[in-house]
């Protein structure tokens, strides 16, 4: 997953690296149950997402 969700500055993907983060926040309220919120992209790169359980 992490190969097809990377940023790689010399590879043009049509993949959306928001929506890897959409995913893990999905796959995480699934596995661990409770609340997931993808927070605004901030641009750094990262992954960020809030999780109440």
């Amino acid at each position: 997953m992490y190969n097809r969700f990377k940023r790689d500055l010399e590879e043009e993907k049509e993949e959306n690296p928001l929506l890897f983060e959409h995913f893990v926040a999905e796959i995480m309220s699934s596995v661990r149950g409770g609340n997931t919120y993808v927070t605004k992209s901030s641009g750094d790169f990262g992954i960020d997402i809030e999780e109440q359980t």
